[in-house]
């Protein structure tokens, strides 16, 4: 049985991959702009986790409910910051850590479901997964360093994210 491509994980993986490239290419970008690029795409991504989800579900392949949580917990966080820009700003590292560990922790537990025969394929997706999570705590033990750095530390975390997504596409 071969793997069929999968769109959806493909698009995720390429709006992850784009809006890295953003935050590296301007990181002194006001951080409205950054709450708002960021807020946008999350909802993408958790509307895309969403969908995702629902296909897997219905072809039966066991994934579990975390990855739909994870979906609609992207589209709160978006809303949140589409909101209440200001109170966004002033909590967009803590924000980012938990969103950078759950996601990633999410991507571990789920390592076996998700079938990678590749070896060099897998060894990336378990490296690039421990990566966010210890950036995630970086940014939760240190927010001063995490809100000078955050441009640099999202970029990174979307770019690695992005990667997994396009890795699972194939």
């Amino acid at each position: 049985m071969t793997k069929k491509f999968n769109f959806e994980l493909f698009l995720i993986g390429f709006i992850l991959v784009w809006v890295s490239i953003l935050a590296f290419k301007n990181p002194e970008t006001d951080l409205i702009a950054l709450t708002l690029i960021f807020s946008i795409s999350a909802f993408v991504k958790g509307l895309l986790e969403i969908s995702v989800y629902r296909k897997i579900k219905k072809s039966d392949e066991g994934f579990s409910r975390i990855d739909g949580l994870v979906g609609l917990i992207d589209i709160l966080i978006a809303i949140f910051f589409l909101v209440n820009i200001f109170i966004g700003i002033s909590i967009l590292p803590f924000i980012f850590s938990v969103w950078f560990i759950a996601d990633s922790v999410v991507n571990l537990l789920n390592i076996k479901k998700i079938n990678i025969k590749n070896k060099f394929k897998l060894g990336l997706y378990v490296i690039a997964n421990c990566i966010c999570v210890f950036a995630g705590f970086v940014l939760l033990v240190n927010p001063i360093v995490a809100a000078l750095t955050l441009a640099f530390i999202v970029g990174c975390n979307l770019l690695i994210t992005g990667i997994n997504y396009l890795i699972l596409s194939f």
